[in-house]
C-alpha cells in the first residue's frame, strides 16, 4: 500500500460477524469482524475507494484491551495490493500496478502517458490514470469480482 501511495486510509465501519469464542487451554479469546475501509491514491484519485475485509482477531488471555490480527480475507474482491508479485511503476500522469516483467509494465506506463497526452489534446484536459495489469485471467476476474 505504501508503494502505491495509498493515503487517507479510514476505517468506515466495523461489524461483528463471529462473536467472541471462549478461550481453549492457553489460547486467548478469538472473534471475527467485518471492516469497511476507504482510501485514496495520492495524486490519482479525487474520491475515495472502499473495500471490505473479514478480520479474525485474537485477544491475549488475561491481557484486557489487546487484540492481534490473525487473518484477513477480502469480502467481495481483493485489492491490487493483494496480487502476488505486485510491482508499482509511477509517472506524474500514470500509475501502473501489475504483475509481470518490468519491461512490459514500463511499456504500459509509457503508453498510458502518451494516451493521456492525446486525450488532453482533444478534450483540453485529462486526469491521471491508474492501470492494473494482472498476470492471469483468473487474477483479473478475482479483481473484478467475477468468475473467470
Amino acid at each position: 500500500m505504501a508503494l502505491i501511495g495509498v493515503t487517507d486510509l479510514r476505517l468506515v465501519s466495523v461489524t461483528e460477524v463471529a462473536p467472541p469464542l471462549s478461550p481453549q487451554a492457553d489460547e486467548g479469546v478469538a472473534w471475527g469482524v467485518r471492516a469497511t475501509i476507504d482510501y485514496g491514491i495520492d495524486g490519482f484519485q479525487t474520491a475515495p475507494r472502499s473495500f471490505t475485509l473479514d478480520l479474525s482477531l485474537k485477544a491475549a488471555k488475561g491481557v484486557p484491551g489487546t487484540a492481534v490480527l490473525v487473518d484477513s480475507t477480502p469480502v467481495d474482491r481483493p485489492q491490487p495490493w493483494d496480487l502476488t508479485g505486485l510491482q508499482v511503476l509511477r509517472s506524474t500522469q500514470s500509475l501502473v500496478l501489475g504483475v509481470g516483467p518490468e519491461a512490459l509494465l514500463d511499456d504500459v506506463r509509457r503508453r498510458a502517458d502518451e494516451a493521456r497526452g492525446r486525450v488532453a489534446g482533444v478534450w483540453g484536459a485529462a486526469v491521471p490514470s491508474v492501470i492494473i495489469v494482472p498476470s492471469t485471467t483468473a487474477d483479473a476476474a478475482r479483481l473484478l469480482g467475477v468468475d473467470p
